[in-house]
């Protein structure tokens, strides 16, 4: 060990900091001061009057809070407290919970999420920050607490331990920052190596057009946000990730214009939650990235933009990193309200619910009723999950993509849009043997069932009537009532939690075969809605309105 290094006299604001100081700050600190342990405001509040329990499992997500456990979160909370009331009280509670926290860590227990990548990168922060006020204020023993973060430095700078992914670069992170503010002979090693391994995991983790490959609109802004609070850290000690990342950054901002909804929400696919971005700065022109596995279709209302039509539709992916099995699944917003939905994240563990909500069965999709197929990990035209083609005009879009994941079956959707207020799904069944297959639709929360009819199913949302119509024939319709256990047409709006909901499933046994579906949002579209056919020879779609005749082919 090197008894030589020491800590740079740097202030509390040259550092980065976990959380921010906030309204909610000093209210939260005072809990911790209680023992009672806060971490988000979408997680539970965990009492340890009777003293800290390191080992504490949740009995709904035991990872997500072991992992802010030991990423020594609290701590960040009790010194923005300190520093924002100057009050000793914050600064003992700190000293005790780490403390206890080291003799915890000192026993070497078996325990994943002590040294784990995330965690350790969070506390690495915490660490330092507490570092920098004790110096001053408090007892420690300065030699064992640099020892401790040059153990964090060696684990971060372990390749190892080190995977491109959101993990990864909060390890990055932490790493340039433990060198900044390290007099340690290490300190320009790991300065150079954080900002290498970031240039490198951003190319990997972003396509051409911005879009981060997580599958996840909550993580595209979770790296996002990562990769600025970097860049301004690094501006600030005279340091950058480059002019090109930095342009690729703000395309990534752009995205967010394309993917939110237009009620300022994005939506909830992959492992996301319904996150309130705003849609002052909203595009609503169309948007594809075959690489990135996602396409928005779009209509504005231009008296009211609020109210405007907005589809989005997943096929394939970049990596499968926080992706639901949601291949050729569907979200629909229409007049200021949700109509299909995906179902969230609930939570990161293994659970009854989580094996539901990242289920194809719990998607607007296409599937086996009891099945899930093997993602694809091949590239290009070889890979057999993919968006195949994409076209958009002023008054239709149209995408195509195929599922190859299933054995001895592909399934291809073909979506048109004809806008403002027509949706079709052609989705089509090859199969080597005679099979059972269902598409699933989640309706909002808000939804209500009108009417079923032989072909048809009306519902509605907020006094405007919705109309599902299969053009050829199915086997059965079943409309399934949110129930929790087993979990079955349920929902995840907030971390933890469920909602129920309707979902329809239309199910039909076929070789080669397929659905024609026709979603008419409004009465308009009800009344103007004549007929659809499919001529499965020459592969075209002809539609007849009251108005018109549209032909496809596809």
């Amino acid at each position: 060990m090197e008894y030589n290094v020491k800590l740079k006299k740097l202030k509390t604001n040259q550092i980065i900091k976990i959380y921010k100081t906030s309204k909610d700050t000093l209210r939260v600190a005072n809990l911790i001061l209680d023992n009672k342990f806060h971490f988000f405001n979408s997680l539970d509040v965990i009492d340890f009057n009777q003293g800290i329990d390191w080992n504490y499992r949740h009995h709904t997500a035991p990872d997500t809070y072991q992992l802010y456990m030991h990423a020594l979160n609290v701590l960040c909370h009790l010194l923005n407290a300190y520093e924002q009331t100057n009050d000793e009280e914050y600064l003992e509670k700190s000293r005790g919970i780490f403390l206890s926290w080291i003799n915890y860590e000192k026993q070497k227990p078996n325990n994943k999420m002590l040294w784990y990548d995330h965690p350790t990168a969070y506390r690495t922060h915490n660490l330092v920050y507490l570092a920098l006020i004790a110096k001053e204020k408090l007892p420690i023993e300065e030699k064992e607490y640099i020892e401790l973060l040059v153990t964090h430095g060696k684990y971060l700078f372990d390749d190892k331990n080190y995977h491109k992914n959101n993990h990864g670069i909060m390890m990055d992170r932490a790493l340039i920052m433990l060198g900044i503010i390290l007099d340690h002979p290490e300190s320009n090693r790991w300065i150079e190596k954080g900002i290498w391994r970031l240039k490198d995991t951003f190319y990997y983790s972003y396509s051409q057009q911005g879009v981060h490959l997580e599958n996840s609109p909550e993580y595209h802004r979770i790296v996002r946000n990562l990769y600025k609070s970097i860049e301004n850290f690094l501006n600030k000690n005279d340091l950058t990730l480059g002019e090109d990342v930095v342009t690729r950054m703000e395309m990534s901002d752009e995205y967010f214009n394309y993917i939110v909804k237009p009620n300022g929400l994005t939506p909830a696919i992959g492992d996301s939650g319904l996150l309130p971005i705003g849609a002052q700065n909203k595009i609503y022109d169309s948007f594809h990235d075959q690489v990135a596995g996602i396409t928005v279709m779009q209509s504005k209302d231009e008296g009211n933009p609020e109210k405007s039509t907005w589809l989005s539709f997943v096929c394939g992916y970049g990596t499968t990193t926080h992706k639901h099995y949601d291949d050729l699944s569907v979200n629909i917003f229409y007049k200021g309200h949700d109509i299909l939905v995906d179902p969230g994240k609930y939570s990161y563990g293994r659970s009854p619910v989580r094996s539901y909500v990242i289920s194809p069965q719990a998607h607007n999709t296409i599937a086996f009723p009891n099945e899930r197929y093997v993602f694809d990990k091949s590239q290009g035209v070889n890979r057999k999950i993919k968006t195949t083609s994409f076209v958009s005009t002023n008054k239709m879009d149209m995408v195509q993509g195929i599922n190859g994941g299933y054995k001895d079956t592909l399934f291809k959707r073909t979506v048109i849009f004809l806008k403002p207020n027509l949706v079709i799904f052609l989705d089509e069944i090859i199969s080597e043997n005679s099979v059972k297959v269902s598409q699933y639709f989640n309706l909002a929360p808000h939804i209500e069932i009108k009417e079923v009819m032989d072909s048809k199913i009306q519902i509605i949302s907020d006094n405007e009537i919705i109309e599902f119509e299969q053009i050829n024939d199915v086997d059965s319709v079943n409309i399934h009532k949110g129930q929790a256990n087993p979990p079955k047409a349920i929902i995840s709006e907030q971390f933890g939690k469920t909602t129920e909901i309707n979902q329809l499933e239309f199910s039909k046994n076929v070789n080669s075969d397929y659905f024609l579906t026709v979603i008419k949002l409004g009465k308009e579209a009800i009344d103007s809605f004549n007929f659809a056919r499919f001529d499965k020879i020459n592969r075209l779609i002809s539609i007849e309105m009251s108005n018109q005749n549209i032909q496809f082919y596809v």
